[in-house]
C-alpha cells in the first residue's frame, strides 16, 4: 500500500511540473501566449498524470479489497 502512496506523490510532482511553469510565466508577463507544441506537451502531461492517478487509485482499491478478503 505504501508503494502506491509513494507513486501518488511522484505522480503529483509529474503533474505539477507540467502545469505550474506555464502558469508562473503567465503571472509574470502581461501577454499570455503559448505555442501549439507547448500546448500539446502540457495537455499530454496533464492528461497522462490524471490517467496514471486514476489507475493507481484503482489498484489501491483492488489491493485493499484483496487484503480484506484474506
Amino acid at each position: 500500500m505504501y508503494i502506491f502512496v509513494c507513486n501518488l506523490c511522484l505522480n503529483a510532482l509529474y503533474g505539477t511540473a507540467g502545469f505550474y511553469p506555464k502558469f508562473l510565466l503567465d503571472l509574470l508577463y502581461s501577454r499570455h501566449v503559448i505555442s501549439f507544441g507547448g500546448c500539446v506537451v502540457q495537455s499530454l502531461v496533464i492528461y497522462s498524470s490524471v490517467c496514471i492517478e486514476y489507475s493507481i487509485l484503482a489498484l489501491m482499491a483492488y489491493d485493499s479489497r484483496c487484503v480484506a478478503k484474506n
